[in-house]
């Protein structure tokens, strides 16, 4: 059994030696044959609140699983791990001023959740998803994580067009939380809001429509 400290680790070095072994029983966990184990694997991941490249690339991989309650907890999970933290509230005092004549400093590590965004080509491609929930969660997280790649707001604003209203609800609130020029969205979202009769997109096209009125 592996130590307490183990899972933590994933998120910053608490044990030696551990780091690797966690890594490695959750990536095996991801490709166990019971699909409970799976998803265990993939909620441990997530409950961690961070995860290493090798994590990330497994839970891309897990985006072409056989079983939508993978692929959706997948999505989920890589949304959930690179949705920026918090920032500090204005109580928090501001760290202290950098010494001019400290030593140069070694480059920053990639921040934990950044690792996250890696995995945007592969909810591209899971986008056109057969299942409606998983697709509904690949768009969110493609609205959260899908900012500085080209090709990932074509596909929120296709979504807008989607036969479910699950999913154009879902877009709708991506394509907001993307946060794109109004001039790349505006008109796709005035066509959207033009054929829309579901209430709930009807309102939200609504709000986010109103927001590009000066």
């Amino acid at each position: 059994m592996l130590a307490a400290c183990a899972i933590p680790a994933l998120v910053e070095t608490r044990c030696a030696g551990a780091e690797d072994a966690a890594r490695d029983v959750l990536i095996a966990g991801m490709k166990d044959p019971l699909v409970a184990r799976r998803l265990q694997s993939i909620r441990r991941i997530q409950k961690a609140g961070a995860a290493d490249a090798p994590l990330v690339e497994a839970l891309a991989t897990a985006l072409k699983d056989t079983s939508a309650d993978v692929r959706r907890s997948s999505a989920n999970a890589l949304e959930k791990l690179g949705t920026p933290a918090p920032l500090l509230s204005a109580a928090t005092p501001p760290p202290p001023a950098p010494d001019a004549n400290a030593a140069p400093k070694a480059p920053a590590e990639k921040p934990p959740g950044s690792h996250a965004r890696d995995a945007v080509p592969a909810l591209i491609a899971a986008a056109l998803d057969t299942d409606a929930p998983t697709r509904a969660a690949v768009i969110s997280a493609l609205g959260a994580l899908g900012k500085g790649d080209a090709k990932a707001l074509p596909v929120l604003l296709n979504a807008l067009k989607d036969a479910s209203p699950q999913i154009r609800v879902t877009a709708i609130e991506a394509v907001r939380r993307f946060g794109a020029d109004p001039k790349e969205t505006q008109s796709a979202l005035v066509d959207a809001a033009l054929s829309e009769k579901h209430p709930d997109a009807m309102n939200m096209l609504a709000s986010i429509l109103a927001e590009f009125t000066p």
